[in-house]
């Protein structure tokens, strides 16, 4: 698990692993399972940038 929030959201930047063609809009973490899984989304800010929601 990266250390910051900064490289959190430099991992979030890159093409998408379905479609290489395009950019994706960002990443979903997770840990555990069932009752204990704790998970958050990291949203691409050059997704947001090009107007993304």
């Amino acid at each position: 698990m990266p250390e910051t929030i900064d490289e959190i959201l430099a991992i979030a930047e890159g093409k998408s692993t379905l479609n290489p063609k395009t950019e994706r809009e960002g990443l979903v973490w997770g840990h555990g399972s069932g009752d204990d899984r704790i998970s958050f989304k990291t949203i691409s800010n050059r997704f947001l940038a090009k107007g993304g929601d």
